[in-house]
């Protein structure tokens, strides 16, 4: 009994190792103009605005493997789910999109304030 719980902590202590040295190839990546898309429908009748132009923007740091470039992460509002369909002020998390073997090394940005308008169309031809 004592040879098997002697093990079983060999063992999770060597898991341990394995992981912190695989981590110790990570890089954090700092991303100060990441910008925010809106995921819209096809056809969708209202067009997004970000109340304040510095919401259109996020200053991002995310951890993943050392490159010599940075990583591509793509910031969105989804409005393809349907909770906003009708023009007004809404406030909405922005979702991040991260590169395989990539993670946050920040809490997740707050929700992002923006307001849905009409698209004007012009009128048609007399």
């Amino acid at each position: 009994m004592f040879d098997r719980m002697l093990s079983l902590l060999v063992a999770l202590g060597l898991a341990l190792l394995v992981w912190l040295y695989a981590r110790s190839f990570d890089k954090v990546y700092e991303l100060p103009e990441v910008p925010v898309h809106f995921l819209c429908p096809a056809d969708f009748p209202l067009r997004p605005r970000f109340l304040d132009e510095r919401a259109g923007r996020l200053s991002l740091r995310v951890r993943g493997p050392a490159r010599s470039e940075p990583p591509k992460v793509y910031a969105f509002i989804d409005l393809i789910q349907g909770h906003c369909s009708t023009p007004g002020s809404y406030q909405q998390p922005v979702q991040i999109q991260l590169p395989k073997d990539f993670e946050l090394a920040q809490e997740p940005p707050p929700s992002a304030s923006f307001q849905l308008m009409p698209v004007e169309r012009p009128a048609p031809a007399p």
